[in-house]
């Protein structure tokens, strides 16, 4: 019994060993595995963005930086000696979902998510109820235009001042320059329609999530669905002498 129990042995040393190989192979194809699914899935941050310790903060942009210079250029058109200040938007959680949505409008279009520098103007709502909140732009506050019910931007920061946000207490005008998804942005909606559209193709019908209106002064975008656009900054001006929130509604 002792000679049959010894000559087993190496035999079970050896099913071990074999077992222990196969593991750590194992456990290294999961660890491979498990980092490309991160670099998949892992969210890239604007390289702009300076440390926060909240998860969602307001930074003033410097007037001599190159980010200064860049987000002045787009608002070549706006006489410059009325800017107050760029504010860059620093919501993880709203950034989150802006980019796993770009990500996903990507595969669905081929590798084109058609993301465009667009301005928001939000009227009586305070800015900070949109940037500093966990839906951002939000459907549900949404109000039917002349491409149905969604959320309007605009691509001329003169037209957007003109439902701008009144802060008295600063003196300022604000609208948000935002990142937004356009998916078709050649197609115009039936204004009759209030709810998420429906384009028909020759192939099969799909939901519609944005839209575009050229007959206005500028290019009139829509989205129709959350997630699709994301705040990046908040562009405020000096808010012109008499000029008051009670005279800005009168004049609509």
């Amino acid at each position: 019994p002792n000679v049959s129990a010894s000559r087993a042995q190496p035999t079970g040393l050896s099913k071990y060993y074999r077992f222990a190989s196969l593991l750590a192979h194992y456990s290294e194809e999961k660890e491979h595995q498990a980092h490309q699914y991160s670099q998949i899935y892992e969210v890239s941050y604007p390289t702009s963005w300076e440390h926060q310790t909240q998860p969602s903060e307001l930074f003033d942009v410097c007037p001599h930086s190159k980010e200064y210079e860049t987000v002045s250029a787009i608002l070549s058109s706006m006489p410059m000696e009325k800017l107050h200040s760029i504010q860059r938007i620093q919501n993880k959680h709203l950034w989150k979902r802006y980019f796993f949505e770009r990500q996903f409008v990507k595969e669905m279009n081929g590798g084109i998510c058609n993301e465009m520098t667009l301005f928001y103007g939000s009227l009586e709502t305070h800015p900070e109820e949109i940037y500093n909140s966990g839906e951002g732009f939000d459907m549900r506050y949404a109000t039917n235009g002349s491409q149905g019910t969604g959320v309007y931007f605009a691509d001329t920061v003169g037209f957007a001042f003109q439902f701008a946000y009144v802060d008295e207490e600063s003196s300022t005008l604000s609208v948000i320059l935002s990142k937004v998804l356009i998916e078709n942005p050649l197609n115009r909606i039936n204004p009759h329609v209030e709810t998420q559209h429906t384009l028909q193709t020759s192939e099969s019908s799909r939901k519609l999530n944005s839209s575009m209106d050229s007959s206005s002064a500028c290019n009139i975008y829509a989205i129709h669905s959350n997630c699709k656009a994301y705040p990046s900054y908040l562009i405020s001006v000096s808010l012109p002498d008499g000029l008051s929130k009670k005279s800005k509604r009168n004049d609509k």
